[in-house]
């Protein structure tokens, strides 16, 4: 990714495939999708796919899908090769490429035409990718998303299962610098629709409002009791920044 403004995009986690999906190391921690204006990366647990804008050839939705397709660890399609990333049977949103991806496994051999992403803003994330598809150069470009890996180098193979084996991946941390309490009264409305879509009936334990490298949005702790309390990030204009556990 580049060293722009990136927005990421949370999973859907639909029980009880949230507890299937932990037995691979699928947490809500350690998945997400992450774009900004030069490609995207999803990351999946200990699966990653990731390219450049100029390599994505449509977008479309797609399910709602049976649960035995979708639970556990991202899935391999037998018909045309692409890679499922949903823990949620409502549907997802179905990106191609001009090129295939590597994803499914660590040394880049098997690769994709196709990724089935099961966000939870699903109608933003396709927005999204539809207003950046083909935008971006790839030649102009040589900071994005990695493109067609090197193969037939063993050190070079040892080193991606190596990765593979130790990925432990997280929302980037990046410098805070303003951090103030807010009351509910002083939410926007949008963001306050936002936040009741996506707390389900929990309650509100505390707002804040954050600046970060620039960049404005709200900050919701979401008591749950069952899972353990979490953060909801949403920005002025009411979109769903991202979910992240405690």
């Amino acid at each position: 990714m580049s060293d722009g403004r990136a927005i990421s995009f949370s999973f859907a986690f639909e029980r009880p495939l949230d507890t299937w999906g932990r037995w691979f190391a699928v947490l809500p921690t350690r998945s997400y999708v992450r774009v900004d204006d030069q490609g995207f990366e999803a990351v999946y647990g200990l699966w990653r796919v990731a390219t450049q804008w100029a390599n994505v050839a449509s977008v479309e939705r797609t399910g709602p899908y049976r649960r035995w397709k979708v639970a556990g660890p991202a899935r391999l399609s037998l018909a045309d090769r692409g890679i499922t990333m949903a823990a949620t049977t409502a549907g997802g949103a179905c990106v191609r490429f001009r090129r295939p991806v590597a994803g499914i496994e660590p040394l880049g051999l098997l690769r994709h035409p196709a990724a089935t992403l099961g966000v939870d803003d699903l109608d933003g994330f396709v927005r999204f990718v539809e207003d950046h598809i083909g935008t971006v150069d790839e030649a102009s470009t040589p900071s994005g998303p990695p493109g067609r890996r090197r193969r037939g180098s063993v050190l070079a193979a040892a080193r991606s299962v190596r990765n593979w084996r130790r990925r432990g991946v997280y929302h980037e941390r990046r410098s805070v610098e303003r951090v103030e309490r807010l009351d509910m009264r002083d939410v926007p409305r949008r963001v306050r629709d936002r936040v009741n879509d996506y707390r389900h009936g929990r309650g509100i334990e505390s707002v804040e409002y954050v600046r970060r490298d620039g960049d404005d949005f709200y900050r919701f702790r979401i008591d749950d009791r069952d899972h353990g309390d979490f953060y909801l990030d949403i920005a002025p204009n009411g979109h769903l920044l991202g979910r992240i556990d405690r």
